[in-house]
This record gives C-alpha cells, structure tokens and sequence, in this order.
C-alpha cells in the first residue's frame, strides 16, 4: 500500500505541473534554449524583470511573433541576459516603427 500511497501522490504532482497551454510549453523551451535567467536587471533605480511572466504574457498574446522575434534572437547567437535584452529592443525598434 506504501509504493501505491507514492505512486498516486507522484501522479498528483505531475497533474499539477502540466503544461497546459502549447504557448507555455514554447516559453519553457525558449527559457531552457537561451539559458535565460529569471530575473533581468535593466536599470538600477528598478526592479528587476520578471523574464518569464513577460515571456508568458507576450506568447500568450501571440506566441507566433513571440517565436519569430526568439529566431531572431537566436540567429544573432544570443544568450542569458544578452538574449532577453536583444528581444526587449526588438519589441522596442517594433512599437517606434508604428
């Protein structure tokens, strides 16, 4: 009964951590891709970013240029916080343009 109390309680937190949505699965792997940290430091007077609640709330907006602008990243040969602040100007060049 020991194993089987062990087995279900396994089952239990697998449940609880699935991925649900294939956005979150895309973040997870770019995360895990890029080596990206969890918080980013962009100035000193302000709190660091949370990387993967924007990367979260980005892709789950539109994972599709979420991923376009991650190629872009990736083609550049970025990495850790370089990557995530090379997509930060991405975004940035994007909104000025329209």
């Amino acid at each position: 009964m020991e194993i089987d109390d062990k087995i279900s309680k396994l089952q239990k937190l697998k449940d609880k951590n699935r991925v649900r949505f294939k956005w979150q699965d895309a973040v997870l792997n770019i995360i895990e891709d890029l080596h990206l940290p969890r918080y980013v430091q962009t100035n000193k007077d302000k709190d660091p970013l949370d990387v993967r609640a924007i990367l979260m709330s980005h892709a789950r907006r539109n994972l599709p240029v979420l991923e376009r602008r991650f190629a872009l990243v990736k083609e550049q040969g970025k990495a850790g916080d370089e990557a995530f602040l090379y997509y930060l100007g991405i975004i940035e060049k994007e909104n000025v343009k329209q």
